[in-house]
């Protein structure tokens, strides 16, 4: 698995009955060295909900295949259970709308701050180059490098890469 690249950005939500443009955000991770699978992988992320990122299997059964609309990443370095992305609307920013011109009470919406916490990985996550403290939520921002592992050389002369992202 390769280097990707992360950015979260408002959604469009439309034709899904659970959310409604405001509220969805879409995660996307692009890959960063074209080595992931899918160059692309769009998730949608309601506030107040989680993504689970980790490693996939190829078994149908376990549920966990790696899709352009999921965040589970085919490399060794990936623990099965490695990070969380969250979003929390109670956090967000207010934000000034056009909205106000039509409906002058509500003068702000509020935009869902994005975290993301390392789940006790084996080979970590880092920010911007910095490792993340297990279970600790750290907040993201647009252009953010997020990687999932770190390079391990192994025993038999093996590679396996981490897998950065860009948010």
């Amino acid at each position: 698995m390769s280097p990707s690249d992360c950015e979260s950005q408002s959604a469009s939500a439309a034709d899904m009955s659970s959310l409604t443009r405001e509220s969805a955000l879409e995660v996307t991770l692009r890959s960063i060295d074209s080595l992931d699978e899918f160059p692309e992988r769009k998730i949608l992320l309601t506030p107040n909900s989680k993504i689970s990122i980790g490693r996939a299997s190829k078994n149908a059964y376990k549920n966990l295949r790696s899709s352009p609309s999921n965040a589970f990443i085919d490399s060794p370095v990936v623990s099965r259970d490695h990070a969380i992305i969250s979003a929390n609307s109670s956090c967000g920013v207010r934000d000034p709308t056009p909205s106000h011109v039509l409906h002058p009470t509500n003068l702000f919406h509020q935009i869902p701050t994005v975290y993301i916490r390392d789940s006790g990985s084996m080979h970590g996550t880092l920010v911007n180059k910095v490792r993340l403290e297990k279970s600790k939520d750290h907040q993201l921002k647009n252009g953010d490098i997020l990687q999932f592992g770190t390079d391990v050389h192994r025993d038999n002369g093996e590679l396996s890469r981490s897998c950065p992202f860009n948010h």
